[in-house]
């Protein structure tokens, strides 16, 4: 089961207002699947936009073997930064994603 990160912010509200003996036990082991939840959600992301990143570079640059629908879809997602910009703002994503991991 994956949680948005609403459900996980509402998760940790309730962790911190409840009073109950039995979850203030547990509330820092709940805290660290808490934590490691978001940290999952952010490598995903990060994993996703590099597949879309590798898929738009084989769009373009094999434009002939692809496509056509798909080969606009990329160039206009690369066309918006240009191609450094929008590496670039991947690797950094991929970076901070990185950075969390354990």
């Amino acid at each position: 089961m994956k949680l948005t990160t609403e459900q996980l912010d509402e998760l940790e509200a309730a962790l911190d207002a409840t009073e109950s003996p039995a979850i203030i036990v547990g509330r820092d082991h709940l805290r660290n699947i808490i934590a490691a939840a978001r940290r999952e959600k952010k490598l995903r992301e990060a994993l996703e936009r590099s597949r879309i990143a590798i898929d738009d570079w084989l769009n373009i640059y094999a434009a002939d073997q692809c496509d056509e629908k798909r080969v606009k879809e990329a160039m206009a997602r690369v066309g918006e930064f240009g191609t450094l910009a929008y590496i670039a703002d991947v690797q950094q994503q991929n970076r901070e994603a990185l950075k969390d991991a354990p």
